[in-house]
């Protein structure tokens, strides 16, 4: 019997602005118009992917014209996409925004299934000085139980 296989692509650290220069300082295009390349290279890929992972630093400044911006450029992906935050993401507008959830949860955890595995997202952002990750008990009790 064949192994079952499970294809993904990962992505961070876009830091889609709305501002449409944004970027150009450090490099020879925005931020937005690398988002744009990148959505179009993942979707020319030669092989199917399960679902896409964006682990975060979806945005630059977490303010919610970002994630409008990011949500405008992201939705074009031809898969399913399941985010992170990152230390420069709103949990709650990402969730609000890029997810169209209403309940809002924070820290962000939740788990889905792919092509017959079952994949945890954890949200382990903590304060900036060391330790800098973490995870709370409802967290570790939900993982535990699942």
């Amino acid at each position: 019997m064949p192994e079952q296989q499970l294809t993904f692509v990962h992505l961070s650290d876009t830091h889609i602005s709305p501002d449409a220069e944004y970027g150009k300082h450090h490099t020879p295009h925005s931020t937005q118009a690398g988002a744009e390349a990148l959505v179009k290279a993942v979707n020319a890929l030669p092989f199917n992917v399960d679902f896409i992972l964006h682990t975060g630093d979806v945005v630059y400044d977490p303010v919610p014209d970002a994630y409008l911006t990011a949500r405008d450029i992201l939705s074009q992906l031809a898969r399913p996409v399941y985010y992170l935050s990152g230390n420069h993401d709103s949990g709650a507008d990402l969730q609000r925004v890029l997810l169209g959830r209403t309940e809002i949860l924070s820290p962000f955890y939740y788990t889905f299934d792919a092509n017959g595995f079952q994949i945890v997202g954890l949200d382990s952002n903590g304060p900036a000085e060391v330790p800098r990750g973490n995870m709370i008990a409802q967290q570790l009790e939900w993982l535990d139980a699942i």
